[in-house]
């Protein structure tokens, strides 16, 4: 966890470090704030398809599957071959 979030110290304005420190909450069954992460990185990088992906996911965990929805289906207006 230290390693990501020092990534996202120095350099706060790459998306992939939160989407990744996301997927550890996510491992970790940390839901809420893996969303948290996941979010920021949509929010840097509003075509991040893993981003939107993941946190659908983590939606699901929660049961919160109106949210799940529309990551999804963001994830297949962005990259229509998945």
């Amino acid at each position: 966890m230290q390693d990501y979030s020092k990534a996202i110290e120095l350099a706060p304005k790459d998306p992939a470090a939160y989407n990744n420190r996301g997927v550890l909450y996510y491992r970790l069954k940390r839901y809420a704030e893996a969303i948290s992460d996941m979010t920021t990185a949509v929010a840097l990088n509003p075509g991040y398809t893993k981003a939107y992906y993941n946190r659908a996911n983590a939606y699901q965990k929660l049961k919160k599957y109106r949210e799940a929805d529309q990551d999804y289906t963001r994830v297949i207006e962005l990259d229509p071959s998945l």
